[in-house]
């Protein structure tokens, strides 16, 4: 396809479907809050912090796959993104289930991901220079 092209096309599609996903589920739990003084709270929640953690999960899987297209171990390499982006899901879920009365922790823990991820990001990104072209 002209609009997956390159590696870094991987990320970028990944961390978009996330984003969609994170929506739909988002709208999904927003309809079903009954107390209606908690929904501001939880929507707040839901918005910046599972959005986040299924766009950084999504940035890792697209990461592995971009790594793959370039070593040409797709498979493998993306079953390892799944992998990470699975323990990246768990991680969360623990640290928002284990310190409820403060975010601090889990605010941490995606602040440091979103880094690392936006370094592995540059890391896949063409320069001027050089281009990896798939199906060329």
């Amino acid at each position: 396809s002209p609009f997956f092209d390159e590696p870094i096309d991987a990320m970028i599609y990944m961390i978009t479907a996330a984003l969609g996903f994170a929506m739909v589920e988002n709208i999904a739990i927003m309809f079903n809050i009954k107390i209606l003084s908690e929904a501001f709270s939880i929507i707040t929640l839901r918005f910046v912090g599972a959005t986040l953690l299924h766009a950084l999960s999504s940035g890792l899987v697209g990461y592995y796959w971009a790594k793959g297209i370039i070593s040409n171990r797709t498979k493998l390499l993306v079953f390892k993104g799944i992998v990470f982006a699975t323990l990246l899901h768990m991680v969360f879920n623990y640290l928002i289930l284990s310190f409820k009365e403060t975010l601090i922790y889990p605010t941490i823990f995606l602040i440091i991901v979103a880094l690392l991820i936006f370094w592995d990001f540059e890391k896949i990104k063409p320069t001027n220079n050089e281009s990896v072209r798939i199906n060329e």
